[in-house]
């Protein structure tokens, strides 16, 4: 891939586990955050991390669905052959941004789902994003477009860094 688009941009990736406070690499500034959650239990750390940061940074967030719908990549249009799973996501993001609003928080929502990276890329940069936040889980559809060396670890065509959470209770082994 890189050789046929040599302009991507390699993004680096950091992680955390969920809970830790201070990690290396961290952008200087964030005043725009994406959260990509599938609204699983699983990726609940990342969203309590993804508040975190914004309560302490006084940034915006913005939550965008990461599983794949079975009719289509919009969870939003209003048309009879949306499914009852995303009458279910939309209704879930919704309550998620309810909680995070209820914290003070700046959110809003991305209309377009993100499970394929180019659609999380596109959504980073419209939205100017300097952070993506998003579950270990999420991010294994990500992991053909990443590479690591011994210390450093990237993503292809991101536009700004990626952070995965991993949650403590189902911590993976490299």
């Amino acid at each position: 891939m890189r050789q046929l688009y040599p302009q991507l941009p390699k993004a680096p990736v950091l992680r955390v586990t969920s809970g830790q406070r201070v990690f290396s690499g961290f952008p200087s500034k964030l005043t725009r955050l994406l959260l990509l959650t599938d609204l699983k239990a699983a990726s609940r750390p990342a969203f309590e991390s993804a508040i975190e940061l914004t309560a302490l940074f006084t940034a915006q967030l913005t939550l965008m669905h990461g599983e794949p719908e079975q009719n289509g990549t919009y969870i939003w249009r209003d048309d009879p052959a949306n499914s009852p799973e995303s009458d279910s996501a939309r209704a879930a993001l919704l309550c998620l941004m309810w909680e995070a609003r209820k914290r003070g928080l700046d959110v809003r929502l991305s209309t377009e789902s993100g499970y394929v990276p180019e659609q999380v890329w596109r959504t980073a940069a419209r939205y100017d994003i300097d952070l993506i936040v998003l579950a270990q889980k999420l991010f294994g559809s990500l992991c053909p477009l990443s590479s690591r060396s011994h210390t450093f670890e990237t993503v292809e065509g991101a536009p700004c860094p990626l952070l995965v959470v991993e949650d403590r209770a189902v911590r993976t082994l490299p």
